[in-house]
């Protein structure tokens, strides 16, 4: 959805609406946080999670599955969001090391969960990379990004977009751009990629590509 402008409190509107009248209020509650991950609403986005969390999974089959695959959702979105809270508020900072701690607290809660490998090498990448260890980092997210194989999977976005930043730390920008051209392939029009490419172009003296 393009959430711009007053749309998106409409569509909070209905999203909540649509929660509150949901029987299945995982499924529901999960719509309403990736919303609030998609208009930047990080605070709003994990309480919602959280709340997502507190569901009981109940009944077994194909219910208990779901059930069980929202729960590792969740857990591994909370710790990617807590690290973007690093990110803007520094390390250092009691915001960020506040949000690390959670980070971690959920990824270790998301290695007990089945068939949650690739999920968990890409958040160990991405909290290795915050540490500047970045050899490191890129093994975990080289396995993660082996696993992740459907482009329209929010975590192989996450993956190929995490991958660049650490070969770009690393100086290396013909993988740099060789991720994030993987990622324009399936999402063209995609803005923060369209901006990391042309930067990483520049670098490389590649200048009428870049501002073509």
């Amino acid at each position: 959805y393009a959430f711009k402008g007053p749309t998106w409190k409409r569509w909070e509107a209905v999203l909540k609406a649509a929660t509150a009248a949901a029987t299945d209020k995982g499924d529901a509650l999960a719509r309403l946080a990736e919303f609030y991950e998609q208009t930047g609403r990080i605070t709003d986005a994990i309480a919602t999670w959280k709340q997502m969390l507190a569901v009981p999974v109940t009944g077994g089959g194909l219910a208990a599955l779901k059930g069980d695959q929202l729960q590792t959702t969740g857990m591994a979105a909370i710790s990617w969001l807590d690290m973007d809270v690093v990110e803007q508020s520094g390390l250092q900072s009691e915001d960020g090391k506040t949000a690390l701690a959670e980070a971690k607290s959920y990824d270790d809660q998301l290695r007990q969960a089945k068939q949650a490998t690739a999920l968990q090498n890409m958040l160990d990448g991405r909290m290795e990379l915050l540490h500047k260890n970045v050899p490191q980092a890129i093994n975990y997210l080289t396995a993660a990004d082996n696993a992740f194989t459907v482009p329209n999977m929010r975590e192989w976005m996450r993956t190929k977009l995490t991958l660049a930043q650490a070969y770009d730390l690393q100086q290396d920008w013909g993988l740099e751009l060789k991720s994030i051209e993987q990622v324009l392939t399936a999402y063209p029009t995609a803005v923060t990629p369209m901006l990391r490419r042309a930067e990483v172009l520049l670098r490389l003296a590649r200048y009428n590509e870049a501002l073509g």
